[in-house]
Formats: structure tokens, sequence, C-alpha cells
């Protein structure tokens, strides 16, 4: 796998003329997923996401979407640029892809996704890493956004939003 790198790349920023070890984090990280290369698209994705910078993606259906966001986490600690604090918030109006998704990253060592509903005294003490809630208790409850306030949300992610009717 090759990176194309530039001077707004955080494959080059995070470790100056080192490009290579971020390189070999993500093969490693993609070991864990069972994935071999990346597509264009992931990569540029997940260029984005480790830049913190905006991203949208409309992609055909099983084409990979989910999987940037869902090695952020990993990368960035095998990285050494995450202090194991961060959140990642994903909003999925579907429990059936929470669970998923859920079921997925906590097959990756030292990930903790939980989903809300699931595991509600996990998420009140901030034991995950991937927070999977749908658009009614991120929007709508009042108790649950003051809870999500006392965390560090590094990344918010809208996962399947064309099946939401109303934003």
């Amino acid at each position: 796998m090759t990176f194309t790198t530039n001077e707004n790349s955080p494959f080059l920023c995070l470790f100056g003329s080192c490009g290579k070890m971020a390189e070999d984090a993500v093969k490693k990280v993609l070991k864990m997923f069972d994935i071999v290369n990346l597509k264009d698209e992931q990569k540029k994705m997940l260029d984005l996401l480790l830049k913190r910078e905006d991203c949208i993606a409309v992609l055909p259906t099983g084409y990979g979407k989910s999987l940037p966001y869902q090695m952020l986490v990993p990368l960035r600690r095998e990285m050494g640029t995450d202090d194991k604090n961060t959140k990642v918030i994903v909003c999925s109006p579907l429990v059936a892809i929470m669970r998923d998704q859920c079921e997925r990253l906590n097959g990756i060592p030292g990930v903790r996704a939980v989903y809300k509903g699931n595991e509600d005294n996990q998420i009140d003490m901030g034991k995950f890493d991937y927070l999977f809630a749908s658009p009614e208790y991120l929007v709508g409850d009042k108790k649950f956004r003051a809870t999500l306030q006392t965390f560090d949300v590094s990344t918010i992610v809208v996962d399947e939003f064309h099946t939401i009717s109303t934003w």
C-alpha cells in the first residue's frame, strides 16, 4: 500500500519525514480488520478524519464507507496521537447497524464500542471509544446530550444519513 503524501497530509505532518511509520501503522490496523488495502476514496476519507476536517462520502452500498472512521481510534493509538480519552460519536438511525458495528469494533484489541440503549451505564462512565446512538437520542434527549458534553469528542459521524427523514 502506498499513500500519496503532501504537506497537508497527516501521514507526513505527524511524522515529519517519517511517513513510512504512518504507512506501517495503517497496514497494522488494516490487519486488525482483516483487510489488505484501502480503496482510494477510503484513503481520502481517512486522511480527512485524521486531520479532523469535515468529510462527506456518498458512495455505493457495500463500498466500505464505515471503515475509515472505524480505523480512526486504533490508528491514532498506533501512531501515538490519541490519549485514549477521546471519543467518536456515530449517529446511526438503525439499531441493527449499530449492533453490527459495535460487534466488529469490539473485536479489535483495545477498542470499546457501545450503543445507546444497550450499555447505558458504560456510556455514563465514559467507558467507550465509539458511541453509536440514534438521531432521536442525540437531538431529543437533553440528559444524554448533557452526558456527552462531559466527554472529549474528537469526531462525529453521521452514518446512513439518507435514512434520516427529518433534520
